[in-house]
């Protein structure tokens, strides 16, 4: 995709995200005055609606969000000399209590430092641990994090244990609002990889997935700078 397809894609992304958080914010605030003002006047399948209407207006805003999110993601570059190991630590701070509830783990080899955009690449990592936990239905979800290097690049692999991707979906999960689960069983919006992706293509790199020896493997390269 040329530069200004690019370009072209982010305010589109941008624009039908911001425009469309207008309508969306009255049908939360009607409904929520419905909800408040009008709940005890209707039946218990009007109260259904009405509590159906404010589900899926939240979840519409989740997915604005996540639009959002994409949109913004390489408009501005602050390239800098990144150490991955501090990324990896700071990241497993940050979602302590989510690996801690999870009873999982994350483990890493030792990672170089790139020249790179600090704040995309850790949402890269915060964005690549959150998945591998999240569809994990064993008691141990683990995360191993391994670098190499060649003539052309870095890559990196996040291998887990979770659930297995079927090799016809391992392409497609990058996708926009793409989802391979049920919705009620796992939370999110299906946007996730697809931000890892765009992230790691703006980066000058690829992203990929793979079966591993217990779950998957989300693979990804960056090149020298």
């Amino acid at each position: 995709m040329g530069l200004f397809a690019v370009k072209e894609e982010e305010e589109f992304l941008y624009t039908i995200s911001h425009d469309l958080n207008e309508p969306l914010r009255s049908i939360k605030s009607f409904g929520t005055f419905l909800e408040e003002e009008y709940g005890d006047m209707v039946d218990e399948r009007g109260r259904f609606y009405i509590s159906r209407m404010l589900a899926a207006a939240e979840r519409m805003g989740d997915m604005i969000d996540g639009l959002l999110e994409l949109s913004r993601v390489g408009r501005d570059e602050n390239m800098s000399e990144v150490d991955l190991n501090e990324i990896l630590i700071e990241v497993c701070a940050e979602m302590d209590d989510f690996i801690d509830e999870r009873n999982g783990s994350v483990r890493s080899s030792l990672l170089p430092i790139v020249v790179a955009d600090r704040k995309e690449i850790k949402k890269l990592f915060a964005n690549l641990i959150e998945n591998a936990m999240k569809f994990n239905t064993g008691p141990n979800p683990r995360v191993r994090v391994e670098s190499s290097r060649d003539e052309e690049g870095h890559t990196f692999v996040f291998e887990d244990n979770s659930i297995p991707i079927p090799a016809k979906d391992r392409e497609r999960i990058f996708n926009v609002f793409e989802r391979l689960h049920e919705r009620e069983k796992y939370g999110g919006v299906g946007i996730g990889l697809a931000i890892c992706r765009k992230i790691v293509e703006c980066h000058g790199g690829r992203i990929w997935a793979e079966g591993g020896e217990e779950g998957n493997r989300i693979c990804f390269t960056l090149p020298y700078r």
